[in-house]
């Protein structure tokens, strides 16, 4: 769980108790993923990323920088080698946090906005993207080169369905708050 008060918590599902001592996150998290593996977790915050050990995740492993401003999503391949960021600069970073380097710098024409959201597919050759000004791209991890590229008609959350067979993309809708 990350939280505004910028406090990493790693917690149970049964009793909803820490399981490591909270981490005080220097500039917040605005997103977190957990690699598959279960021995890193990784936040994006303020202008970085940062790759945390587990069981104690009070041991930052390594920041990687590169971004400007917040970094909004984070994901991991499936194979826990590579991880994916995107963030309020429309840069998308791939990276290969056991060399302590960016493997891949992805920044297309068409994430002009904050990109939103990041995911792999199901065997990390390729990476989705989400910006705020609702398109998408689809991204060769490897070479950075841009496969395809859509609009949506609409984005708060998106996914990737298992296989690639959907790119799911959803809104939420809310009344709007009566100020008086």
């Amino acid at each position: 769980v990350a939280t505004d008060t910028c406090i990493l918590h790693v917690r149970g599902a049964s009793g909803w108790r820490d399981l490591d001592p909270p981490v005080a996150i220097r500039g917040g998290a605005s997103s977190l993923a957990w690699a598959p593996h279960g021995r890193w977790i990784a936040t994006g915050g303020c202008g970085e990323v940062r790759v945390w050990g587990h069981p104690k995740c009070d041991e930052l492993m390594m920041p990687l920088k590169g971004h400007i401003g917040a970094v909004h999503c984070v994901a991991w391949s499936p194979d826990g080698r590579l991880l994916v960021s995107g963030g309020e600069d429309g840069v998308v970073r791939v990276w290969e946090p056991v060399e302590d380097a960016e493997a891949v710098r992805i920044s297309g024409r068409r994430h002009q906005t904050d990109v939103a959201a990041v995911a792999f597919s199901d065997d990390g050759a390729l990476a989705s993207t989400v910006c705020t000004f609702m398109s998408f791209a689809v991204w060769d991890a490897a070479t950075g080169a841009q496969m395809f590229a859509g609009s949506l008609m609409s984005f708060d959350w998106s996914m990737v369905a298992p296989e690639w067979k959907a790119l799911v993309d959803a809104t939420v809708w809310w009344e709007e708050p009566k100020m008086f």
